[in-house]
């Protein structure tokens, strides 16, 4: 009973490290920056729907792409991936928009188009990921628990965060998104660590690909 609350226990904490870019990108990436758009670079009320839109439509369209990927590659190599575009395009997508604040291209391809690739990637499979962790006497609770604690304090919380710290910086979304992108990256790369060194069993489904 106990070794098997421990091993839950790591568990739980490599989805929340994993999820936390995925939470930042879904509520800063995606739905904040859209209003962002709006408030801070005057993008008309209807554009900023619209970029919102594309992310969204991006997410749907891709995603039998990403679900071949992850037969051919693993779901833990296409996560950490994920996690890394979320980490590499925060800043400069920011980069982007603020210094071309009338451009609808600039505003579409960097939210519309370069956030809603990386939230494609990352969440087309994380519920994959997230079920591979735990073993079935435990799975919806670690998965439960795991998923809704991440989304909410990394996700949830992101556009207040961001929003009180744009006093600041204007860059401040873009650093929110990289920060925790980065994380995501190296707890999914070390779940694929642990994974190929039989340290932590990671996968409870399908060994390989991982």
């Amino acid at each position: 009973w106990y070794q098997r609350r421990v091993h839950g226990g790591r568990q739980c904490l490599i989805l929340v490290g994993t999820l936390s870019g995925l939470g930042a990108n879904w509520f800063v990436g995606g739905s904040y920056s859209a209003d962002f758009l709006i408030a801070h670079n005057h993008l008309p009320t209807s554009m900023g729907l619209w970029v919102a839109t594309v992310t969204v439509g991006v997410t749907i369209i891709g995603a039998p792409l990403v679900a071949w990927m992850t037969d051919r590659w693993g779901v833990g190599k296409v996560t950490c991936v994920g996690s890394a575009l979320i980490a590499i395009s925060g800043i400069p997508v920011y980069a982007l928009i603020l210094n071309n604040p009338k451009s609808l291209s600039a505003a579409f391809l960097g939210v519309g188009v370069i956030f809603g690739g990386a939230q494609l990637i990352s969440s087309t499979v994380i519920y994959l990921f997230g079920s591979e962790l735990f073993p079935t006497n435990i799975r919806t609770v670690g998965m439960g628990f795991s998923y809704n604690t991440a989304v909410a304090l990394f996700g949830g919380l992101g556009p207040i965060v961001c929003e009180s710290l744009n006093e600041i910086t204007p860059y401040s979304p873009g650093i929110y998104l990289t920060f925790f992108g980065t994380i995501s990256t190296i707890v999914s790369a070390m779940a694929i660590y642990c994974q190929k060194n039989n340290l932590l069993q990671v996968t409870h489904i399908r060994d390989e690909p991982y």
